[in-house]
């Protein structure tokens, strides 16, 4: 089973996604800075073979929906 657990705040989102049948991390990240001119995206996923890969993306999010897409994304 799989679970995403999200937390937003006034001006940030911040997420993980759990693999419960394997007590693992598949992916975790943030949105920062929503709503000002320049926010940042942060994102992390582990690959098949264990090792980390992590993406990182300057840019204005306008509010946390389009937040949530880019993170979909």
């Amino acid at each position: 089973m799989k679970i995403l657990v999200i937390n937003t705040g006034s001006s940030s989102i911040k997420y993980e996604l759990f693999n419960m049948d394997h007590h693992q991390i598949l992916a975790s990240g943030m949105v920062e800075k929503i709503g000002e001119a320049t926010g940042r995206l942060i994102h992390k996923t582990i690959t098949d073979d264990g090792k980390l890969t992590k993406k990182e993306e300057q840019g204005a999010f306008s509010d946390h929906h389009q937040g949530l897409v880019r993170i979909v994304e």
